[in-house]
């Protein structure tokens, strides 16, 4: 069975993510200019610090395949498979400037990603090979990248800036079909983030993606995407966000055509953040979508089967 996969923004999901990625951290002499480390940080590293970030995220859903049958002049569901994919990304950033107000980083993604045939199969057959008779897992290294951050105005540290680029590596031409992984991907991020009240904290951003074509795909997509969140201190170690993120994906199927609409995304998302020090933190967050278009009549993705799941670690040296 063919399914009709379209899962650009999908790599965006997983960047998605890390925006979640949240540890708060509150300026002792300045309590109205609270930090707050996420993939899109407002906290930038002063010179010579070091952080290491840890992301792994899964996310998994059904997807009806549709035909038309024309006895009844209308489309029918004729199979269902389960779509899985997990990143586990590794990030390092680390302090250059002597005014603190810029840093730099590398990142490295490993990706699994499964379909398999027997829709109500659990999501975590991505992270094995068993089960062979109902889909093949791959994975592998997918995409190594370098980023900048950057707090442009000196008097405005509530707003940052974050600014990439990742490059496919995986080892075969299968390998980057299957991870979704053959075409380079730039990226710039704002985040503003400022103190609500004594307990809260609230966060917008906004992030726009190009994945570029090239010979192995020679499609173009343009994926902006803006979210909202709310924190919640909860004593000393611990804290609470929810928010929501809406995701848009353009497509422009060869160089000079039009560029259209080829799905959109809502989610609402929920996580807890643990933080025993000013050096570790850990978070548990997860997803639910609200808006799952697919953009295609013929290959739907199925809203009430979409599991979501993010773990992350965080370490300041």
């Amino acid at each position: 069975m063919m399914y009709h996969l379209h899962f650009g923004p999908f790599l965006r999901l997983s960047a998605a993510c890390l925006l979640l990625f949240s540890t708060l951290h509150l300026k002792a002499q300045d309590d109205d200019h609270p930090n707050l480390y996420t993939g899109a940080s407002s906290a930038i590293l002063p010179k010579d610090a070091t952080e290491i970030n840890l992301i792994n995220s899964i996310n998994s859903f059904w997807i009806a395949q549709n035909e038309f049958d024309g006895s009844i002049e209308a489309t029918r569901i004729t199979n269902r498979a389960r779509f899985s994919r997990a990143d586990h990304i590794l990030r390092v950033l680390h302090g250059f400037s002597k005014s603190g107000r810029w840093d730099m980083g590398a990142e490295i993604y490993y990706t699994r990603a499964r379909l398999d045939d027997q829709a109500r199969s659990t999501p975590f057959r991505v992270y094995g090979n068993a089960f062979p008779e109902s889909g093949t897992t791959y994975n592998g290294v997918s995409y190594i990248g370098v980023q900048v951050r950057g707090m442009p105005f000196a008097g405005l540290p509530e707003l940052t800036l974050r600014g990439g680029y990742n490059h496919p590596i995986a080892n075969t031409p299968e390998k980057r079909l299957n991870l979704f992984a053959q075409r380079p991907v730039a990226y710039l991020n704002a985040l503003f983030i400022e103190r609500l009240g004594p307990m809260l904290l609230g966060q917008v951003q906004g992030d726009f993606r190009t994945y570029f074509r090239n010979d192995e795909n020679t499609r173009t997509l343009l994926a902006p995407s803006a979210s909202g969140y709310l924190i919640f201190e909860i004593g000393e170690k611990w804290y609470l966000l929810g928010g929501m993120s809406y995701n848009l994906t353009f497509q422009q199927s060869f160089k000079g055509a039009s560029i259209l609409k080829a799905n959109q995304q809502l989610y609402g998302s929920l996580g807890a953040i643990y933080r025993p020090g000013r050096l570790l933190s850990v978070i548990l967050s997860g997803q639910v979508p609200f808006i799952f278009d697919s953009g295609s009549s013929y290959s739907v993705w199925v809203r009430e089967s979409y599991v979501g799941l993010n773990l992350g670690l965080r370490v300041l040296l």
